[in-house]
């Protein structure tokens, strides 16, 4: 008797919030990729104007070279951590010597407070 009052391709309120969910994800994925290609841009440009040497990126992290500062990776991480309190990566254990760092690519706020972590601890003057 129920199914042939059931609707085709009736489905539970259980499915039906799980594919609402799912869709919705979709979309925050759209939005999040968007939001890291723009902040790619803008945190690689930071970077080029501090004299240092970002890596093309399409990820949400950017290998940046460091020789140019005059410091090696190891003590740049250091000082950013202890002096600023931002951690970035050291990447000599790429296999690539003490010249490069990763850096995460987030909100604007967040890649505005590394680059002004950078000035401070490079001693930037612009």
């Amino acid at each position: 008797m129920m199914n042939k009052t059931r609707l085709p391709w009736s489905i539970s309120s259980l499915a039906s919030a799980a594919g609402t969910y799912l869709l919705a994800q979709e979309e925050h994925l759209v939005e999040s990729r968007r939001v890291i290609r723009e902040e790619l841009g803008w945190l690689s440009g930071e970077l080029k104007r501090l004299g240092l040497d970002p890596i093309e990126s399409s990820v949400n992290f950017i290998l940046v070279g460091v020789a140019a500062a005059g410091l090696r990776s190891p003590e740049l991480v250091e000082r950013m951590e202890e002096e600023e309190g931002v951690l970035i990566r050291d990447c000599s254990s790429f296999g690539l010597g003490e010249d490069y760092v990763r850096v995460a690519v987030r909100r604007r706020e967040e890649n505005a407070r590394l680059i002004g972590a950078l000035e401070k601890v490079l001693g930037w003057r612009g």
